[in-house]
């Protein structure tokens, strides 16, 4: 199933989830001031709807005198619920502040027990008369706004065991909202039914603003990690709707004293703010398909709106909801626009996001033509599916956190597989350039420096063991005329061939490198000088023996000069005794080459040395 299918089966399901219907059926309409409900059986049927026809008189307080028991309802009436600022006497609208008396006469069973009458929200001050008796008075009741004290949430007052004809008398005033009047409808009903329904309309509203507060303070502590725009949007988005629904449904005022004037503030703050926020996390959801104008329209507005809660009096505030209500749905409409656009582009995530929004516009037009009586009044639909809006857009915000964590991870993985390989190479290479310092690139010997300091630990070897170090300086006879009579790569190849020779005669522990040119060393342990003698001997021996391909079918016979020197003096160091063995060598090479010469003993052995110590 398509995600925004499955977005609009679930914002179906939760808004046909939620009551609809006020505390019981709509029920008979008042006529002429008399609401007939002698059939009405309030156990099966329900609380019923106090609407339609009131007396009314407008500008007076006359408490139960207007409507006695032995009087009937007479002229004007004004259609309740409604408003004041309705009513046309002598060809003008009444205005929305003052003060009025409403009268309704009911006609009820003989037998009704523990009733109670439901109030909605008034934003006013009321006092209602039963029969003559004064039941409750929400606020304090004023001709002028100095006495009056509104009263704005909706309470259940509880009017007894009644029957037969019942006198409704309803005094109001009101001089803090633009609207005057009893704007809500009034239920009748046994006390539980309508505690039983206050209930669950608590139920849904703490659900809503838990799943609200829920999402919303997690992307408000992923905000904190990732500051993005539209993280950061959509929790406040988030927060402002869960702080709407408790403060229009004066959940609020459980855990803030604000009073009825700062409710009404922060209602106008929060319904102001949220369809321009709305707007700007569109505008970054899908930046390519919203204007660059719209953005800065919603902070220019939103800034300019703001100024209403913090200057203007309740009434004017009050007075300016519907320029706010025409912006809102101006900015809302911009907002669906553009998602409409971007679902028709196919970006991510527009298509649930289209669906879930046209759902609630829909919601919202219901709720609006309720408040307007053009429909009959019931619950507010648009919390929930705001809220389900709000779900949709955390999934769709989800999935792009999600395929972005897994690109990021992705990324990080090459990154790292990239990271170790580059420094397998790197390893590689310095292992290779630390070869090639200590060797020599032809041959394959050790070049000269890590020769010295090798022959070091062979010497703390040799003393250990009681042998003597020895050192052959090696030189290839007549190499030059291998080069010039057949080039250099021919000479290449001798001493290839030459470095090879050698290695097939050193020992484990020997060393073995090129000098330079034609020259190589080898460090040696033995057990005297005879024994070097007869080492150097084999090694020029090995070399003249066999002739060396210099090219194709022609060998050379070729031999080296050897000259030697022993360690034997404690205190000399190898650079003296690589001198030594330098000075026999080319001794050796005037006598004639193709020889062995072995310097002679120079002061105490190192086995003496050590045997004293």
């Amino acid at each position: 199933m398509p995600f925004s299918l499955r977005a609009l089966v679930l914002m179906a399901l939760a808004i046909a989830g939620c009551r609809t219907s006020p505390p019981g059926s709509e029920g008979p309409v008042a006529r002429g001031g008399v609401l007939d409900l002698s059939h009405w059986d309030f156990e099966t049927q329900g609380p019923v709807s106090l609407r339609g026809e009131w007396m009314f008189r407008y500008g007076e307080l006359l408490g139960p005198s207007l409507l006695s028991p032995d009087q009937e309802p007479v002229l004007p009436m004004i259609s309740v619920p409604g408003a004041w600022n309705d009513v046309v006497s002598r060809g003008a609208h009444l205005q929305g502040e003052g003060f009025a008396t409403q009268a309704l006469r009911l006609l009820l069973p003989s037998h009704n027990h523990d009733l109670a009458i439901a109030f909605g929200e008034a934003y006013a001050a009321e006092r209602l008369w039963v029969n003559g008796r004064l039941v409750v008075e929400r606020g304090r009741v004023g001709a002028t706004r100095a006495v009056e004290v509104a009263d704005v949430p909706g309470r259940i007052v509880t009017i007894g065991d009644l029957g037969g004809t019942v006198n409704l008398v309803l005094e109001t005033s009101n001089h803090f909202h633009f609207k005057g009047g009893p704007l809500h409808a009034l239920h009748l009903g046994s006390r539980a039914q309508l505690e039983q329904h206050a209930e669950t309309d608590a139920r849904i509203d703490f659900f809503l603003i838990g799943c609200l507060l829920v999402i919303g303070l997690f992307y408000a502590a992923l905000s904190l990690t990732r500051p993005d725009r539209e993280i950061v949007l959509f929790a406040l988005l988030t927060l402002l709707l869960a702080l709407r629904i408790a403060t229009t449904k004066w959940h609020i005022t459980a855990l803030v004293s604000l009073g009825s004037e700062g409710q009404l503030r922060l209602d106008y703050i929060t319904f102001v703010l949220l369809p321009l926020i709305f707007c700007a996390l569109v505008a970054e959801l899908f930046p390519a398909d919203v204007p660059r104008v719209i953005p800065r329209m919603t902070l220019w507005y939103g800034a300019f709106a703001l100024i209403g809660p913090l200057a203007l009096d309740t009434q004017t505030l009050t007075g300016a909801r519907n320029l706010n209500i025409v912006m809102g749905s101006t900015f809302a409409a911009a907002a669906v626009f553009s998602v409409a656009r971007a679902a028709f582009l196919g970006r991510q995530g527009a298509s649930p996001l289209l669906v879930c929004t046209v759902v609630v516009l829909g919601v919202g037009f219901r709720d609006v033509a309720m408040t307007l009586r053009i429909i009959p009044e019931s619950r507010e639909l648009l919390p929930v599916a705001n809220t389900v809006l709000v779900f949709a857009h955390a999934v769709v915000l989800g999935k792009r956190l999600s395929e972005g964590l897994s690109l990021s991870q992705r990324l990080s993985s090459s990154l790292l597989e990239a990271n170790t390989l580059l420094e397998q190479r790197i390893a590689a290479r310095t292992e290779d350039l630390e070869r090639m310092a200590m060797t020599d690139p032809l041959t394959g010997l050790w070049n000269r420096r890590p020769l010295m300091k090798l022959a070091e630990g062979e010497r703390a070897r040799a003393t250990r063991s009681g042998e003597l170090v020895g050192v052959m300086m090696i030189d290839c006879d007549d190499f030059k005329l291998v080069n010039d009579a057949y080039g250099h790569d021919a000479g290449d190849q001798v001493l290839r061939t030459l470095s090879q020779r050698f290695a097939a005669l050193v020992r484990s522990h020997d060393l073995l490198g090129r000098w330079g040119g034609e020259e190589f060393v080898m460090i040696f342990s033995t057990v005297d000088r005879a024994g070097a003698q007869i080492a150097a001997e084999r090694l020029r021996e090995h070399v003249a023996a066999l002739p060396f391909e210099v090219a194709a079918g022609v060998a050379l016979k070729l031999t080296v000069t050897v000259g030697v020197a022993l360690l034997e003096d404690a205190r000399e160091s190898f650079e003296d005794l690589l001198r030594r063995a330098d000075r026999e060598l080319y001794a050796a090479k005037s006598a004639g080459k193709n020889r062995v010469r072995i310097a002679p003993r120079e002061g105490p052995s190192i086995a003496g040395s050590a045997k004293e110590e």
